[in-house]
């Protein structure tokens, strides 16, 4: 055995240069395998080890885990249920009309009242009540009982950069002078410099907590706590919020909502925390106009804290349903559930990014022990000739094999490790089972990839070693076989593919089945149809792409049709090996460009969607609205709109009508002039029903439309009857006919940032009904929504102000007060969202591209790493076409022709690895568009090809191929022909 390993030693030594390749990329794959699987697993560590950050100073929490997500839930945010229905509602006694009212009431409507409380409902959120928090701070066991409430606003700082997604106001001053309730000109300046960095915002702004404890909830990493009761504008930072921020003791944060500002000093910094910062109880009810709820209680004990918790929690779950009382470990253990549900995504780039390392290992060990049994044909006969056995030559590889893979896996932990630090920015303990699977996957791997190298040079006999033929120079009853090898290869790698896209499109099982199916099945039928059809695309490079290139290069053209497939296995091995980062790269473009398809807003969709919150605007304002400069006043759409839940067993999926999704946004427009008319506003693709015949029912039969996510979310079609709970009172259900199901683009993002979410954060889908059965079915006396088009004549900044004098000149009519004063007492206050087209569509399209381009790393790293062994199969080419190049030197050929001649076959190699790579993520991409209907609420997303991405994708590989093939090349060209003929 010693001399084995001395003789592989003294046969590696003599390819320093390769050999310090092959190790920098095994290495470089062993590194891949812990970045990902030590990232996916720090995640877990993190959210275990820190059970201390959850609790602060505290030993029990008290916190809403779920909530009902019933439309009930959230009665009383109008202000209480009462009023006229008079349509299709399942509930006795519902004959009022707006004249009975009338008369009920001394001659005025009481339906008018009953609208207006409801536009100034606001969303529900599950809060602990005045009464519970005051029987659990009587409790003799209670030392202390904090409550939180959370806040949400704009925030910006005066440190951070503008790049900053924390602060994106231009020039900041102090504004410890400017009265609260001021007009929102500095608001607009912020949230125009916000769009110009990050799109439009996707909410308003960011969630913050107020707090009535008397001492920090966390220890004080620098500055003070806050003095609460004292009317201070004090923040105190946790360590996360002072880092996004940029701000530390001393320092200020600028605090916008509707149309206040504040500005709070920030007086302390925490080292942990949730949240990003706490500002005092009194402050939050300043900035809210009401008193904040409370949906957090923070308890020190005397007693054990299981003992308490087991004694209150059925209490909690009789009075605030959802509430749970919870330790540390609790807290760390939920945490870890939600990461295991949640990072899906994350989870399947560990899992790619592994599976890419494990396949790029296997197949440069492969190719690297493949070649240097072709190479060291002779070499070989000759230890068979001077007494070696067969298993004795097949030992030696297997040796190489592991002095190979053993480095470079050494190499890859160190590596990794330094990554995984350097990312998480604290020390990190590579675990037994992380050092074991990493092992697995570069060593056993490597064991794997050796043996078909073994068998080869187990057939290598004693007699070979006086065979002086050169194996590139291939004869003819060998050139013959690939009129075998090819058609084979393509007619089995077409079976395989077309078995995967019959698993996708036409095996007669549920969805699920066949998702899970290709997932695994189809996916390996995938990738192995892909590596057969590799012979067929060389042959079809080498006869159409290979001439031009010739001709180009100023090359001989017969020359270099048999570069390719002179070595047809090593041609295959080096261009799967590039396909396996190359193939992963265009399926993330592909898929990831044609899932955004559905939400980017479409032409169908007005310029501008203006929200007036909360109380909307009265009939004079409208028309003063309509005729305001920039607004196209023969395009402008007023929109009643209402969210209601689905009332129970209304929907026929297996979705659960208790999800945060379980619920729809009604659009109520006049139908002739949104939809139905010559020139609509609002266009759309109808998947069922005729397209008449349904704007006629919505007008005369309470119809409606329903978006396709609805449809396979809920499994309501045309013909069914759509059941909703009234938002203020559940008891009341009303129905809707379905005359269509449509495709509207981009539904999903506007009703996210326009404001139409009006009782739930989430919506399953948009329904377009008639403006009339809208107002009367939910009470709306006035229009908070507008869709309109913009003649473009006035910026968008200068149409917001005016939009805002508009909501403030409403407002005060409303109140009896001149404009632009300080709010009533009645805590009320007006703003306005715009949410335009273009606005809409370039914010999508960066968080869009920054998530792809996230996703496109790993295989681009892992492109990057195959390159290295590329530069090893290019170089071992070359070194075993060395007679070759020296008898081409002798008979005529020039430096430069042999050096464009490496060249060009490192080109070939790359468009061969390219198309290989194209095709793989095609199918890839479409197999998953088709499985994966209505994920984030879009069906059937449409395919598109992202040329860009796809362009940079082909560019990396040629680059890579020729960076790879450069120094073979040189390193051959200026060698003299007898240095060359001398091999």
């Amino acid at each position: 055995m010693k001399f084995l390993f001395n003789l592989v030693v003294s046969r590696m030594s003599r390819q320093k240069t390769r050999l310090a390749l092959i190790l920098l990329a095994i290495a470089g794959a062993s590194c891949l395998i812990v970045w990902t699987v030590g990232g996916y697993q720090s995640l877990f560590i993190e959210a275990v080890s820190q059970e201390s950050d959850y609790m602060g100073v505290y030993d029990l929490r008290a916190v809403f885990l779920s909530t009902d997500s019933g439309a009930g839930a959230r009665r009383g945010a109008g202000g209480g249920f009462s009023g006229p229905f008079t349509r299709n509602i399942k509930k006795e006694n519902t004959e009022s009309t707006p004249e009975k009212d009338s008369k009920k009431n001394g001659g005025k409507s009481s339906r008018g009242k009953n609208r207006s409380e409801v536009s100034r409902g606001k969303s529900f959120r599950p809060a602990l009540t005045e009464n519970l928090i005051a029987a659990i701070e009587k409790d003799s066991a209670v030392i202390q009982c904090d409550t939180m409430s959370p806040v949400r606003a704009f925030v910006y700082s005066q440190n951070a950069n503008k790049s900053d997604s924390a602060s994106f106001i231009d020039t900041y001053t102090d504004r410890s002078d400017v009265p609260v309730g001021i007009a929102p000109q500095l608001h607009r300046q912020g949230l125009a410099a916000y769009r110009k960095v990050m799109g439009t915002p996707m909410g308003m702004g960011v969630v913050f907590t107020a707090t009535s404890a008397p001492e920090p909830v966390f220890e004080l990493e620098d500055g003070r706590w806050l003095r609460q009761n004292s009317h201070a504008q004090e923040a105190v930072m946790t360590a996360r919020g002072a880092e996004k921020y940029h701000v530390r003791p001393g320092d200020h944060l600028l605090i916008i909502t509707k149309t206040k500002e504040f500005q709070f000093d920030v007086v302390g910094v925490l080292e942990g925390g949730e949240s990003e910062f706490y500002i005092p109880n009194d402050m939050a009810e300043l900035i809210l106009d009401e008193r904040p709820a409370v949906t957090e209680l923070g308890l020190k004990l005397r007693v054990l804290a299981e003992e308490f918790r087991d004694r209150w929690q059925p209490v909690l779950a009789e009075q605030s349903p959802g509430l749970h009382m919870l330790t540390g470990k609790d807290l760390a253990d939920r945490k870890k559930k939600e990461l295991e549900n949640e990072s899906n995504l994350f989870r399947y780039q560990a899992v790619s990014g592994t599976l890419l390392a494990v396949l790029a290992s296997i197949f440069i060990i492969f190719t690297t022990l493949n070649m240097n049994v072709s190479e060291q044909k002779r070499q070989i006969a000759l230890y068979r000739m001077i007494g070696l056995t067969r298993g004795q030559v097949a030992i030696s590889i297997l040796i190489e094999s592991l002095l190979l893979s053993v480095p470079g896996w050494l190499g890859g932990l160190l590596t990794g490790w330094l990554l995984l630090i350097l990312s998480t920015g604290s020390s990190v303990v590579l675990n037994g089972a992380m050092l074991l699977f990493s092992f697995v996957c570069a060593v056993v791997g490597a064991l794997f990839a050796a043996i078909y190298p073994m068998l080869k040079s187990m057939r290598v006999k004693p007699l070979d070693a006086l065979d002086s033929s050169d194996e590139n120079f291939l004869l003819p009853s060998r050139r013959s076989g690939h009129r075998f090898v090819i058609p084979l290869a393509t007619f089995f790698g077409l079976l395989f593919i077309a078995a995967d896209l019959y698993l996708v499109f036409a095996l007669p099982v549920a969805t699920e089945t066949r998702a899970m199916l290709h997932s695994g099945l189809g996916m390996l039928l995938l990738v192995l149809g892909t590596l057969l059809l590799i012979p067929l695309l060389i042959q079809f490079v080498e006869r159409a792409i290979a001439p031009l290139l010739a001709w180009f290069m100023r090359l001989n053209s017969p020359l270099v049709r048999s570069e390719l497939s002179g070595n047809l296995g090593r041609t295959v091995a080096v261009a799967a090996l590039l396909a396996v980062g190359g193939g992963l790269f265009v399926s993330m473009q592909i898929w990831g460009y044609s899932m955004l398809g559905p939400f980017l807003p479409g032409r169908g969709m007005p310029d501008c969607f203006a929200a007036f919150l909360p109380v909307g605007l009265d009939s004079e304002f409208v028309n003063e609205l309509q005729d305001m400069p920039g607004v196209k006043s023969d395009e402008f759409l007023p929109v009643a709109v209402e969210q209601a839940a689905f009332a129970p067993g209304s929907v026929t999926s297996r979705a659960d009508t208790q999800s945060p999704f379980a619920n729809v946004v009604f659009l109520g427009a006049d139908v002739d002039r949104a939809y139905a008319g010559p020139r609509p506003l609002v266009s759309m693709q109808f998947l069922q029903g005729d397209r008449s015949a349904a704007f006629d029912a919505m007008k005369t039969q309470r119809g409606v439309l329903i978006t396709d996510s609805i449809a396979v979310d809920y499994g309501l079609n045309l013909g069914d009857r759509l059941k909703v709970k009234h938002p203020r009172e559940e008891s009341v259900v009303l129905e809707y006919p379905i005359v269509g199901v449509v495709s509207f683009s981009g539904w999903q993002w506007l009703s996210k940032t326009s404001g139409v979410r009006r009782n739930f954060g989430r919506s399953g889908g948009l329904v377009f009904a008639n403006v009339t059965d809208i107002l009367d079915d939910y009470q709306l006396d006035r229009f908070s929504y507008f869709w309109f088009n913009s003649d473009k004549s006035i910026a968008m900044a200068a149409m917001e102000s005016s939009l805002d004098r508009l909501a403030q000149k409403n407002l005060a009519v409303m109140e009896n007060r001149e404009p632009y004063d300080k709010p009533a007492s009645s805590g009320q206050s007006a703003y306005v969202k715009l949410s335009t087209r273009d606005s809409l569509y370039q914010s999508i399209s960066q968080r869009a591209d920054s998530v792809i381009w996230g996703l496109s790393k790993m295989p681009m790293i892992t492109l990057m790493i195959t390159s290295l062994a590329v530069m090893s199969a290019v170089s071992s080419s070359v070194r075993a076409r060395r007679r070759q190049f020296g008898i081409m030197r002798a008979v005529g050929v020039t430096r430069f022709a042999i050096i464009r001649l490496i060249l060009l076959e490192a080109i070939l190699v790359g468009l061969v690895a390219t198309l290989s790579s194209f095709l793989f993520g095609l199918l890839a991409a479409v197999g998953a568009l088709k499985l994966g209907q209505s994920m984030f609420g879009t069906v059937d997303p449409p395919l598109i090809l992202p040329v860009a991405g796809l362009v940079l994708g082909l560019c990396l590989t040629l680059t890579l191929c020729l960076a790879a093939a450069l120094y073979p090349a040189l390193a051959t060209g200026t060698k003299s022909p007898l240095d060359l003929l001398r091999h």
